[in-house]
């Protein structure tokens, strides 16, 4: 399928995004040369793409209460061992009509189209949502991230420790020296990596906190 930056990866981001493209294309039409085939058949698919996303929703929701309800009946249940009800099938009185596939390479098509246009303003494309999706920022867990240490013998059979830096810009290390006292911080960086006395390193415990 082909894709567009401005659209959301997610079937339910996708869904929000056509209904909105969809109901402003008529607005931008005759700016942009979109034939009346294209606003009717992105507004046809938009409601069949939400009627088929909740008739998917639903029948995921119908089959995991099935499923318990046939578990329930096969090995009863922890409350009073009474039934529950039956669940029912999901009914859906009107099924809009049935649209082509391939809904949202059409729709990238048309908005590559647009964005193209030598009347193109951003602004238009701002609010047909084709304008390029902000990157989003990494999350960086500060309180419980641990990035995975490498330790091993540098010259002169000092240890070294390396990591990934994983978004954070330093790291705190601690050491357990076996006196009793826990583990404690490594006060000076070049204490760990080139005092002599330490080459025990590899036997103790470093924890990073």
């Amino acid at each position: 399928m082909s894709t567009g930056y401005f659209l959301p990866s997610d079937d339910a981001g996708k869904e929000l995004w056509l209904k909105n493209f969809a109901a402003k294309l008529p607005t931008y039409a005759t700016k942009y040369a979109i034939p009346t085939s294209d606003v009717t058949d992105m507004q046809k698919s938009s409601t069949y793409f939400t009627f088929i996303l909740d008739y998917n929703n639903q029948f995921k929701d119908y089959s995991k209460k099935l499923t318990e309800y046939k578990n329930e009946m096969r090995s009863g249940n922890t409350q009073n061992n009474t039934p529950s009800v039956l669940p029912q099938t999901p009914n859906f009185a009107t099924i809009p009509p049935v649209v082509e596939p391939s809904i949202f390479d059409r729709a990238v098509s048309i908005a590559n189209r647009i964005k193209s246009h030598t009347k193109y303003t951003i602004a238009d494309g701002t609010d047909l949502s084709i304008e390029s999706l902000p990157k989003p920022r990494k999350v960086v867990d500060a309180i419980n991230a641990k990035p995975l240490l490498q330790l091993s013998l540098v010259q002169g059979g000092h240890p070294e420790v390396a990591w990934t830096k994983s978004g954070f810009d330093a790291l705190e290390i601690h050491v357990d020296r076996s006196d009793g006292k826990g583990f404690g911080p490594v006060s000076d960086g070049s204490y760990l990596f080139f005092a002599g006395f330490f080459s025990e390193a590899l036997d103790k415990k470093i924890a990073l906190l």
